[in-house]
């Protein structure tokens, strides 16, 4: 039977988890990366709201498909998915 150290194991996740959360300084990367940044804020508050409207209607779309699965196609639900596939294929 093996056994082990609760404290090592304790410090051994604390650890990873510092890792997982660390950040670094904005200013720090510029600085490794040896240029300045050249990109532009370009997106206006038009295209930034089309992106998160967008976002919004296609998750409504899987989540749409997914309960029309479920309560309309039974255990078909393999083949409605490759019917709407093919149908989309050919849009």
């Amino acid at each position: 039977m093996v056994a082990f150290d609760r404290e090592k194991v304790k410090q051994e996740g604390f650890q990873l988890f510092g890792k997982l959360i660390r950040t670094k300084d904005p200013a720090r990367l510029q600085g490794d990366s040896g240029t300045e940044s050249k990109l532009q804020k370009v997106l206006t508050t038009v295209d930034l709201t089309s992106l998160g409207v967008g976002s919004c209607v296609g998750t409504g779309m899987y989540l749409v498909a997914g309960m029309v699965a479920k309560n309309n196609a039974g255990p078909a639900v393999m083949l409605s998915f490759t019917i709407a596939a093919i149908a989309s294929i050919f849009s």
